[in-house]
């Protein structure tokens, strides 16, 4: 199952849809008549990231595309139908996060990506100008895959750019576990000069994830 953003024929706005393939390598073909979300009169909806539950049960996260007609953004989940390819009867859209205006996080924020570690979940997003210094990654501890979520960076990133030699503006958190099963945050960092086309380079970067006391720890 795949799940990506294209642009809307009808609208131009951008809307998220599914695919499917017998196998990860693909290919994959998108079956569907229409998108499986698509809010239109939020600016549309990016930014898909799947995630499945203990109990099995899998919920859709994404970005609704705010900042595209001048709105402010916000982080939302919806529990998925037992196929992936719809969702769950009686189920709707919940609102996980929103960002605040007039901080780091304007103007917006998005990449949601979410793990539970003990009995909470953390929501990493990744917020600010994508091609800016001051864009990071910030985090927000959930109830559960539909909230309610504390937002832990309301003023300043979580993983923002540092002092020292490394990525900087980090951005599009997501998760997954290495070959040795631990857990690891992928993000996106510039690095030298910052932004298109002044000779900086964007690069994936990774590092360990975990939850001391119940904080996020990148190494």
């Amino acid at each position: 199952m795949l799940y990506y953003a294209t642009t809307q024929r009808a609208s131009g706005r951008q809307c998220i849809s599914t695919a499917i393939a017998t196998t990860p390598a693909g290919p994959f073909k998108d079956l569907s008549s229409g998108p499986l979300v698509c809010q239109l009169s939020l600016g549309g909806s990016i930014d898909p990231y799947p995630i499945v539950d203990g109990d099995g049960a899998a919920y859709l996260l994404w970005k609704s595309d705010g900042n595209a007609i001048g709105q402010p953004t916000s982080l939302w989940s919806r529990r998925l139908s037992p196929n992936g390819l719809g969702w769950q009867p009686s189920s709707s859209p919940v609102r996980l996060l929103s960002e605040h205006p007039g901080t780091w996080q304007a103007p917006a924020i998005e990449g949601p990506a979410m793990v539970r570690s003990g009995t909470a979940y953390y929501l990493f997003y990744g917020a600010g100008r994508w091609n800016a210094r001051s864009s990071g990654v910030g985090y927000a501890v959930c109830d559960s895959p539909l909230g309610p979520c504390a937002d832990q960076a309301p003023s300043a990133p979580w993983l923002g750019t540092g002092p020292d030699a490394g990525p900087a503006g980090p951005q599009g958190p997501t998760l997954f576990t290495d070959l040795d099963g631990a857990l690891r945050l992928g993000f996106a960092g510039w690095s030298g000069r910052v932004g298109y086309p002044s000779g900086g380079v964007r690069a994936a970067w990774t590092g360990h994830l975990t939850f001391p006391g119940g904080h996020p720890i990148l190494d």
